[in-house]
């Protein structure tokens, strides 16, 4: 079964929000024959300044792009190309050859 993850702006956006944009996409998935997995990190699960990070953006990629290595496609929704966390994980999948979808 194909794996895919999903990329999305979330700076400025509010959880219904957020959550909105994932169900959409996620039943896009599902209905075209992925597994998706989740890349929606509860930020109160871990303390991350607790855990020494100085910068919680690269912390939050870094938790998205070790998702991305079980994956063999990443959904960007739209407005991926004004986030860098959304740039930055597309420079990845296309560098390493994931397939990348585009929401219409």
């Amino acid at each position: 079964m194909k794996r895919a993850m999903i990329c999305h702006p979330m700076n400025g956006i509010s959880t219904i929000e957020i959550l909105a944009v994932r169900g959409k996409a996620k039943r896009w998935l599902i209905d075209n024959g992925y597994t998706v997995d989740d890349t929606l990190f509860e930020a109160h699960s871990i303390d991350p300044e607790k855990i020494g990070v100085q910068n919680t953006g690269i912390y939050y990629l870094s938790n998205s792009l070790r998702t991305m290595s079980k994956c063999d496609t990443v959904y960007f929704c739209r407005g991926w190309n004004k986030s860098r966390g959304c740039q930055a994980e597309h420079f990845v999948a296309k560098s390493y050859g994931l397939h990348v979808l585009y929401e219409d």
